[in-house]
């Protein structure tokens, strides 16, 4: 699993981000993979701060729940729909969408290094480990969605 706060993990998502573009086909789900940039985008957006969430609910707030869901538990493939407040930022041009994305991969691994990171929609406060854990396998998750 990557980790979003060593440099050699970081050079690798990029790599992958780099190499979708506009014609790259999504393996499963809905999401075009501009869609999918900002969706995950928007998911390091709350980590930076730069938005903030309407206020965690439920279950997922209770820290075993937290490590199971982001740790353990399979993530399925086009089975879950993303909250709402995942898919804020609307698709741009593939260009755009990545070098948003890189600018928030360092934003966020600059943050996490500083243990300053801003609560999940769904989860609420996350420690540093497990926002880096989640950060790092929802990118994976989606990057391998669009083959890269």
């Amino acid at each position: 699993m990557p980790n979003l706060l060593a440099p050699v993990d970081r050079a690798a998502i990029a790599a992958r981000v780099n190499a979708l573009d506009a014609s790259s086909t999504r393996r499963w789900g809905t999401m075009s993979v501009e869609a999918m940039l900002a969706h995950v985008s928007d998911q390091l957006r709350f980590a930076t701060r730069e938005l903030q969430p309407n206020g965690p609910r439920g279950p997922l707030t209770w820290v075993p729940v937290q490590w199971f869901a982001i740790v353990i538990a399979p993530w399925p493939k086009g089975g879950l729909d993303a909250s709402r407040e995942l898919l804020q930022t609307a698709p741009a041009p593939i260009g755009e969408s990545r070098a948003e994305l890189l600018r928030l991969v360092e934003k966020f691994a600059t943050e996490a290094s500083r243990g300053d990171l801003g609560p999940h929609p769904m989860f609420g406060h996350l420690s540093r480990h497990l926002w880096c854990r989640l950060a790092s396998r929802h990118l994976d998750h989606h990057l391998r969605q669009f083959g890269a």
